[in-house]
């Protein structure tokens, strides 16, 4: 195969079916899982839903292989029209494939992956959980010896960093009453770009005050995981000045 190809289509997304028999347990609308998956899908679509053409078995026309749980996400988000990969398979096939694409088996380098996502300026976009990455930074830091194992990145940053934050939640209240109690002022911004505004239009206030409780929490996780780096750092030997006399001294005395 010099060439692979994919034949792709536009599709009704209510013409879909899910197949019967797909394996895979969904998660309940509005959980941490279906939330971060429509994160994704907001941001962009660059992982297409596949579709069996059902010209080997005519009961498979427009049934899904692929995106089951996206498609049900897409609905929720108003999507009405969804390009998808189309494949030509029997029952068999359909089946096989439909396993393969739930399967979803990997090993992460646990050390690597939180380094990424300690670095990563939107971590929303890799599709996990708040629980998923802070399990993942927390093992992180076991293996290396740092931090404390089991702890959430809500223990650690104070609030949930990889959430859309919800301002009326009590964790915000506390932290925006110790701002006014230092003299902080949220309606005025920074570097010319107010955080929130009370004269911004209510479309762009929401993104506007996601935009810079980003930038902070990204700040704050940098500095915890730089902080974290630094702690395990050896300290260096010190530096011996070595000088004529003293080389001169060692070899009279036979030393080397």
């Amino acid at each position: 195969m010099k060439h692979a190809k994919l034949t792709v289509k536009t599709f009704r997304l209510a013409d879909l079916k899910p197949h019967p028999r797909n394996p895979r347990q969904h998660p309940e609308p509005g959980s941490a899982e279906w939330e971060a998956l429509k994160v994704s899908l907001a941001h962009d679509y660059f992982d297409p839903v596949v579709v069996n053409s059902g010209r080997k078995v005519p009961s498979l026309k427009s049934v899904l292989v692929s995106g089951h749980l996206r498609t049900k996400v897409m609905a929720e988000m108003g999507v009405q029209r969804v390009d998808a990969v189309v494949v030509d398979y029997d029952e068999a096939e359909h089946e096989a494939r439909m396993i393969a694409a739930n399967r979803q088996f990997v090993v992460f380098d646990d050390a690597a992956l939180a380094g990424l996502l300690a670095e990563c300026e939107t971590p929303e976009l890799a599709g996990m959980t708040d629980d998923e990455m802070g399990r993942i930074v927390a093992a992180a830091k076991g293996a290396e010896g740092g931090g404390e194992l089991g702890m959430t990145l809500a223990e650690q940053f104070g609030v949930p960093p990889f959430s859309v934050l919800d301002a009326r939640q009590g964790y915000w209240q506390d932290r925006k009453r110790a701002w006014l109690a230092i003299g902080i002022k949220s309606e005025i911004g920074r570097g010319g770009t107010p955080i929130t505004s009370a004269r911004a239009a209510d479309g762009d206030k929401s993104a506007t005050r996601q935009r810079g409780n980003a930038t902070i929490i990204n700040q704050a996780k940098m500095r915890s995981f730089q902080k974290s780096k630094t702690k395990q750092r050896p300290e260096a030997a010190p530096v011996r000045r070595v000088t004529t006399q003293s080389v001169n001294a060692e070899t009279e005395q036979g030393g080397r």
